[in-house]
C-alpha cells in the first residue's frame, strides 16, 4: 500500500516537473521553481538511497544554488511582467481617454469653428491639455520600453543559467552511471571469485578425505609388516633381539 502512494506521488511530480518545464521562461513563476525544487529533491534522495550521500555532496550545494538564482529571476520576471502589465493598461486606457478626448476636441472645434464663438484664450487652453496628454503618453511609452527591455534581460539570465544547470547534471549523470557500471563489474567479479572458490574448496574436500583413508591404510599396513619382520628375524637370530631396530 505504501509503495502505490509513493508511486502516484512520483507520477505526479513527474507529469507536473514535465508541465512546468514546457512552458516558456518567460511565464516561470515561483511555485513553479518550488515544483522543480521537489522533483529534482526526489531524484536526490533516490542517488542517496542507490549510492549513498558521498555521491551527491558535491552536486547538492551546486542545484540550490542554481535553484536560488532560477527563484530570484522567476521573482523579478513576475514583478517586472507585473508592472508591464499595469503600465500597457494604462497607456491603453489613457489612449482611450485620448481618443475621446480627441473626438469631443473635433466635435467642439467644429462646432466653435461654426459658431465662431470660442476665444482666443480657449484655445490656447486646449492646445496647453493636448499638449501635456502627448508627453504624458510619450513616457508611458517609454516606461514599456525599459520595462520590455529589463524583462528581455532577465529572460536572456535565466536561459544561460539554465544551460549550465543542464550541462552540471548531464556531467554529474554521467559520473554516476560510470560509478554504478565499476561497482557493478566489481560485485560481478567478487560473486564469480567466491563461487570459484567454493568450487575448489568442495574439489580439495573431495580429494582429501580419500587421501586420509589412504593413508591410513597404508600406515596400519607398514607397523603390521614391521611386526611381521620383528618376528622372524628373532626366530632366526635370537641374538639380535639386544640391537634390533624394530623393536615393538
Amino acid at each position: 500500500m505504501r509503495e502505490r502512494v509513493e508511486q502516484k506521488d512520483a507520477e505526479a511530480r513527474e507529469k507536473i516537473m514535465e508541465s512546468t518545464l514546457e512552458k516558456p521562461v518567460a511565464s516561470l513563476t515561483v511555485d513553479d521553481v518550488y515544483d522543480v525544487a521537489k522533483a529534482i529533491g526526489a531524484e536526490v534522495e533516490k542517488l542517496i538511497d542507490s549510492f549513498g550521500k558521498e555521491a551527491v555532496v558535491g552536486l547538492v550545494p551546486k542545484i540550490v544554488r542554481v535553484l536560488e538564482l532560477l527563484e530570484s529571476f522567476a521573482a523579478r520576471s513576475q514583478s517586472c511582467t507585473s508592472k508591464e502589465e499595469e503600465l500597457l493598461k494604462a497607456y491603453e486606457t489613457f489612449q482611450a481617454q485620448q481618443q475621446q478626448q480627441q473626438q469631443k476636441k473635433k466635435k467642439k472645434a467644429v462646432k466653435e469653428a461654426d459658431d465662431d464663438s470660442v476665444s482666443k484664450e480657449t484655445r490656447q487652453d486646449l492646445q496647453q491639455k493636448e499638449d501635456g496628454w502627448h508627453r504624458r503618453s510619450k513616457e508611458l511609452e517609454a516606461q514599456v520600453l525599459q520595462l520590455q527591455e529589463q524583462n528581455q534581460e532577465l529572460m536572456d539570465q535565466l536561459r544561460i543559467s539554465t544551460s549550465q544547470e543542464d550541462r552540471a547534471q548531464r556531467q554529474e549523470r554521467e559520473v554516476m552511471l560510470k560509478l554504478k557500471a565499476v561497482v557493478d563489474k566489481q560485485r560481478d567479479e567478487i560473486r564469480a571469485k567466491t563461487l570459484e572458490l567454493s568450487s575448489l574448496s568442495k574439489e580439495v574436500e573431495a580429494v582429501r578425505i580419500p587421501f586420509m583413508f589412504c593413508c591410513t591404510g597404508a600406515l596400519r599396513a607398514m607397523r603390521a609388516c614391521s611386526v611381521h619382520t620383528h618376528s622372524d628375524l628373532e626366530k632366526m637370530c635370537p641374538g639380535l633381539k639386544s640391537v634390533c631396530f624394530f623393536h615393538p
